[in-house]
């Protein structure tokens, strides 16, 4: 999802992925997408039943995360 290419992420989605699957610091696909603001990516991994509510290991969500944007 950081690379936000919505045609590799709506293919992903199709294939199955599991969106709430967390790297070794906690981070999701969300996560990546919402910090980098890949909106449209955002929106697909939202509407697929991606989770809001995963934290990373220093306790920041998704919408800490593009909060930090600005």
């Amino acid at each position: 999802s950081f690379n936000g290419d919505p045609q590799l992420i709506g293919l992903l989605i199709e294939k199955g992925i599991e969106l709430n699957n967390q790297n070794d610091n906690g981070a999701t696909c969300l996560m990546y997408a919402a910090s980098a603001s890949k909106t449209e990516v955002v929106a697909q991994l939202l509407k697929a039943g991606a989770n809001t509510k995963v934290k990373t290991l220093d306790d920041f969500s998704a919408l800490d995360m593009a909060g930090n944007l600005t």
